[in-house]
């Protein structure tokens, strides 16, 4: 885990010392055991690290070699087939070179084009001086952020937003377009853009390259291009599955410390956990389990399950970590010195921060979550119409009854779903039209969304959002681990645990893992009203059959009304008495009142309709100078 920064004056000269050193210092928390800054002509970059694995102990970046520099936020997990393919060209750089010497390694001999061989979570920025031009690129997950902001003839960039605040020449004002869409539950603007003018999000899987010619920004991977395997048996699928989801595993667990694997007792954690346990020989480092329980919280409480998975994991110590007094609103804003770069998409940071903080106190580095599986394993595909287009006549009577049970959906919609494939468009699209609702709009929210001050960045290409191949349910499974919302999340997880002095892994969002799930025939995503169905199967003999077989999962939504509606309700109040969002344009801040009282009142219960307003209310108390 480490931070990033940089600054390169397009037209050149030397770049300010003093807004390298404030880099640094506004990264610090990123990376706590080294920082090392770099001068060149033109170009600054600036590092700081924290040594999480075995072959980065002790290194300094920023990397310089034959004209090369490098600054990198990353950990490679095929080190082994790149290490492979650099000595059949006569270029390894040995087997023990940081993660970091792999990569300027892999540029020498490939150039841009050996980005798509990286596989594993980095944000890299590396100047190319032969070329006299900057790369900046994320992986194909996008795991790590990073933040560029293009001011008076130079780019700075950085891993946090408030570095680039402090050392871009022109004050940022407030986006309201992307504040405007994240208030009404749409983050598609959030993968480009931030809610500050002028500072951009550099997207997943992209690349930006600048140079005296200017700055272009490219998706240089795409989902799915690999050919799919037809008319497999089912045993195949699942052992290769097995096989994928252990080779990320084991990548993840390469660590210089001990390894806290947090384990709910839901059937994503656990499989990682007893995964471990079966390949435990090949683990070099020492493993944990860590689970959060619930003595006063009922539909969080996962303690049978875990004991279970405790149970089978006989080599990994086991630590609880109470958690009933983890409620929504018990810390927010910049307590801490918590870097509050933009609003946060829950008010429940405690909770995973408590539990990054348990590990960290512990002398652990590196966690390990089961975040992911839900997207790639469609967990919620019996409320998705795309199950029942994949469904065949014998079966869809069947798969018709456990859609119709979860989401409602009368007989003439699921008709609908099944036969919209085989009908001709013009029937699709009446009956579309017929059947869609207009675009929600909360109700505290003014219509139209405000209109941009000027170009922002350009949109994401269609290559992005689709893979190039993948059958019915497989896109379905793109679409979610590609959802706006979610890469927001794993982003607010990413600083969550950086905060707390841990690096956040994830298996699930291998990308080998991602790539697997595209070919997977959609038969093995649910049938007969059971969902993850191929995890499911694979798990057969690792898992306890009570983990294995559970059908249902566990919710914190006790916990933000605990906060909400109890423990922090003055505070709530307090900060709707003269709140900073109602000098919006498009916040309407009574009808907000009316319906958080009504919520009070216990008339509904979905949290999520005032927790964008009120975490933005947060944020805008944090930098009350944007409203100036």
């Amino acid at each position: 885990m480490s931070g990033i920064g940089g600054v390169y004056l397009m037209s050149g000269g030397s770049p300010d010392g003093v807004a390298l050193d404030l880099l640094s210092q506004e990264i610090e928390y990123r990376g706590r055991d080294h920082a090392g800054i770099w001068q060149g002509n033109g170009v600054g970059l600036v590092h700081r690290h924290s040594w999480t694995t075995p072959e980065d102990q002790g290194e300094s970046q920023p990397l310089v070699q034959d004209g090369l520099v490098l600054s990198a936020d990353a950990r490679l997990d095929n080190r082994e087939q790149l290490l492979e393919q650099l000595s059949t060209r006569g270029s390894s750089p040995g087997t023990a070179c940081s993660d970091a010497r792999l990569i300027l390694s892999v540029y020498r001999q490939w150039g841009v084009a050996g980005l798509p061989r990286l596989i594993g979570d980095f944000a890299l920025a590396l100047w190319d001086g032969s070329r006299e031009e900057l790369l900046l690129a994320r992986d194909a997950t996008g795991m790590r952020p990073l933040y560029y902001a293009l001011d008076s003839g130079a780019l700075y960039f950085a891993s946090s937003i408030s570095a680039l605040r402090r050392v871009a020449p022109s004050r940022p004002r407030l986006n309201h377009p992307v504040i405007w869409a994240v208030l009404n539950n749409d983050f598609e603007p959030w993968l480009t853009e931030t809610v500050l003018t002028g500072i951009a999000r550099l997207p997943p899987a992209h690349l930006l390259c600048v140079g005296r010619d200017g700055i272009r920004r490219q998706l240089y991977y795409r989902f799915g291009c690999s050919s799919p395997s037809a008319g497999l048996p089912d045993q195949h699928w699942v052992e290769g599955f097995r096989h994928v989801l252990d080779l990320a595993l084991l990548a993840r667990c390469r660590s210089s410390t001990p390894v806290t694997m947090m384990v709910s007792g839901g059937l994503d954690s656990s499989s990682l956990a007893c995964s471990a346990q079966a390949r435990a020989p090949e683990i070099g480092a020492q493993i944990r389990l860590h689970t959060a329980v619930y003595h006063r919280t009922p539909q969080a409480d996962e303690w049978k399950y875990f004991q279970a998975v405790a149970g089978n994991c006989r080599d990994f110590p086991a630590v609880s970590v109470p958690a009933d007094e983890w409620w929504a609103l018990r810390e927010k804003g910049r307590e801490g010195g918590f870097p509050l770069d933009e609003p946060e998409l829950s008010m429940l940071r405690c909770h995973s921060l408590g539990l990054f903080r348990s590990a960290a106190s512990r002398g652990s580095r590196v966690v390990i979550t089961g975040e992911g599986a839900n997207q790639l394993l469609c967990h919620g595909v019996y409320s998705a119409a795309p199950l029942l287009r994949a469904t065949g006549w014998p079966d869809f009577l069947p798969e018709a009854r456990y859609f119709r049970k979860v989401s409602g959906a009368p007989w003439p919609k699921l008709l609908f779903y099944f036969s919209e494939p085989r009908l001709p468009q013009w029937v699709t699209g009446f009956l579309r039209r017929r059947w869609g609702g207009r675009p929600v709009v909360m109700p505290w929210l003014r219509s139209p969304c405000p209109q941009p001050l000027g170009p922002g960045p350009e949109p994401l290409s269609k290559d992005y959002w689709r893979p190039a191949q993948a059958g019915v349910l497989g896109r379905v499974a793109y679409q979610l681990f590609r959802g706006a919302f979610d890469s927001a999340r794993f982003q607010a997880l990413d600083l969550l645990a950086a905060h707390a002095g841990v690096e956040w892994r994830a298996p699930f969002l291998d990308r080998r893992v991602v790539e697997f799930m595209l070919q997977v025939p959609d038969r093995l995503f649910a049938r007969r009203g059971e969902n993850r169905l191929l995890l499911r199967k694979s798990m057969l003999g690792r898992l306890p059959e009570l983990v294995r077989r559970r059908p249902d999962k566990s919710y914190l939504a006790e916990l933000h009304h605990r906060g909400f509606r109890e423990r922090e309700r003055a505070e709530l109040e307090s900060l709707l008495k003269e709140p900073l969002v109602g000098r919006l344009p498009y916040v309407e801040v009574s009808q907000l009142r009316r319906h958080i009282e009504s919520y009070w009142r216990r008339e509904f219960d979905d949290h999520s309709y005032f927790q964008r307003p009120l975490a933005l209310e947060v944020w805008l108390r944090s930098v009350p100078d944007l409203l100036e």
